[in-house]
């Protein structure tokens, strides 16, 4: 109980508290709450709708769990972050649960700590995006898929919840979710294959069939049309072919045979996603993957349990490293084998007979975390995000001082880790370092990134200082989803776009305003600045340029607005 209630008060803290202190982050956040919104204003709780069209990106679960603290709490920040914090504080409990039923207590509290404090799991537990539910559905049906693989006990029950999640996962994420699984265990397997029996033309056979009785797949299969196939078969009712082409071939086949919307890397891209999303535990990972094999010569239980989060790690790294596109909050259902890898060193750190390779992974480990610290400096700040889920600059708060004293911390606690083995300080120490990390970025950084990462800021000062509810707001440059977000509501043309190539329609739709609010990419704001003098001959003057790329400009001064502060 103590480990519970110290999981669920420490992560709490972490992803609930303060998560609706900044607004909602483009580029998705304001999506998935819009659609939210524009689905309880129709009464509509099948089909997602964003901006009055069908949204195929994603099944519908992840608009359900939110549609319910947003109905009741209202539609805020914290409700519509509050299914992905409350799903990751689960995770870190499911985690728990599985890694003691396989191997004890303290690995299964040491694993659930490491998942917790990786920067990537924290990142998305505040953010209002599917990746963090997915990833918890993953880890009850593969956690469970193993505890009634190597514990008798209850096992029928623990394979038929794991088919419940998988079911879950699938109306989350889509059918890219089952894959997932069916890679996973389909490497594990390859431990349990033996081919005298399972290719021999008689025994084959039968070992097929008790295979499947085993792992209760008949029943699963049952679990998981009766509750996946429902919304799929009405949607399908409702949209027919355009769902099947839009839903199922474009979202999960076309983005994973070819890159959309530009979303591409480099067969080294997720390497340096798991480095700098998930220090500084993923310092331990490198030989954790060839050692926690240590004794392949005699296959045993440990061993089987100790592989199959060996190919849940590969897996999953394979799998969206093939992936045609890729965006780095994917790779998020690698963390819980991560977590769990790097749980089993210290594991193995505890024991009275510890194996000869753990010091030198502690100490090897202070190298790898040297590695993101490295491009913090050489590349700045952007490393931070970039690895995270958003390609977007830190400005206005310099993280590096801070992460060179955790380094420093780190090392020490390393040091003396190979100096006194089997010690619960240090163990608790390190986990503690890593929590301090997520306290920093949870509760300083990201709050201090909400200028940087909405347009929330601009949008209430164009609501609270126009001077008559007509006057317009009109956004030049690349679209930003928070603009629309935070404007619903309003009167439908109140708000217009304008690409970078369009100076000037925009020039000549502002001609005729007594008011109007621009924002406006800072690049491109010369080009633009030049047709709106051609057209309308007005001055303009910027309220603010707090965000780093764009500002907000307008045509009418107040007392606090001087003419010498204008862009121009």
């Amino acid at each position: 109980m103590l480990c519970i209630l110290t999981l669920i008060i420490g992560g709490s803290f972490l992803y609930i508290y303060g998560a609706g202190s900044y607004s909602l982050w483009d580029p998705w956040e304001p999506k998935y709450a819009q659609t939210v919104i524009e689905m309880r204003q129709h009464g509509e709780y099948i089909t997602p709708y964003y901006e009055g069209h069908v949204r195929w990106t994603k099944p519908i679960f992840v608009y359900w769990a939110m549609m319910v603290p947003m109905s009741i709490g209202g539609n805020t920040e914290l409700m519509a972050r509050l299914p992905s914090a409350v799903a990751a504080v689960f995770g870190l409990l499911l985690l728990f649960y599985v890694v003691r039923r396989l191997f004890d207590r303290r690995t299964g509290m040491m694993a659930a700590c490491i998942l917790g404090t990786m920067p990537q799991y924290f990142y998305l537990a505040r953010q209002a995006m599917p990746d963090m539910l997915l990833t918890v559905f993953l880890i009850g049906a593969l956690g469970l898929f193993a505890v009634g693989r190597f514990d008798a006990k209850k096992r029928t029950w623990h394979l038929r919840f794991g088919y419940a999640f998988i079911a879950l996962a699938v109306l989350t994420k889509g059918p890219v979710a089952g894959a997932i699984v069916i890679g996973i265990c389909g490497l594990f397997w390859l431990i349990e294959f033996v081919p005298r029996t399972h290719l021999h033309w008689r025994r084959g056979p039968a070992a097929l069939w008790e295979m499947i009785r085993f792992y209760q797949v008949i029943p699963g299969i049952v679990i998981l049309v009766l509750l996946t196939a429902p919304w799929y078969i009405a949607m399908y009712q409702k949209h027919r072919g355009e769902f099947v082409e839009k839903a199922i071939v474009y979202e999960n086949i076309e983005r994973f045979s070819t890159p959309i919307r530009d979303h591409t890397g480099t067969v080294s891209y997720y390497f340096s996603t798991i480095f700098h999303g998930m220090y500084p535990w993923c310092g331990l990972l490198p030989v954790a993957l060839c050692c926690v094999l240590f004794g392949f010569r005699t296959i045993s239980d440990e061993l089987r349990k100790r592989w199959f989060f060996v190919a849940w790690f590969l897996a999953v790294f394979l799998l969206f490293t093939m992936a045609g596109t890729k965006l780095q909050h994917y790779l998020l259902p690698i963390a819980p084998a991560v977590a769990v890898l790097a749980a089993l060193v210290w594991r193995a750190w505890f024991q009275a007979d510890m194996p000869f390779w753990v010091r030198p992974a502690l100490l090897i480990s202070i190298l790898f975390l040297m590695l993101p610290i490295r491009d913090f400096d050489l590349e700045g700040d952007r490393w931070l995000w970039d690895n995270f889920t958003n390609k977007r600059n830190i400005d206005n708060i310099d993280v590096q001082p801070f992460l060179d004293r955790l380094l420093i911390i780190w090392t020490v606690g390393m040091v003396l880790a190979t100096l006194i083995n089997r010690s619960r300080i240090i163990a608790g120490a390190t986990v503690l370092i890593a929590y301090a990390n997520g306290i920093y970025f949870c509760h300083e950084v990201m709050p201090t990134q909400d200028v940087e990462r909405s347009m929330a800021a601009y949008v209430e000062y164009y609501k609270s200082h126009r001077l008559d509810e007509t006057s317009d707001l009109a956004f030049y440059g690349k679209h930003r989803y928070s603009t629309a977000y935070y404007c619903y509501g309003m009167d439908d043309d109140t708000l217009h776009y304008y690409s970078r190539s369009e100076p000037e329609n925009l020039a000549e739709f502002a001609h005729n305003q007594a008011e109007i609010y621009i924002i406006t990419e800072k690049k491109h704001w010369q080009r633009l600045h030049a047709e709106l003098q051609k057209h309308s001959g007005k001055n303009w003057y910027y309220v603010s340029r707090e965000h780093p790329r764009y500002w907000l400009v307008t045509n009418t001064p107040k007392d606090e607005r001087r003419a010498g502060d204008s862009p121009e």
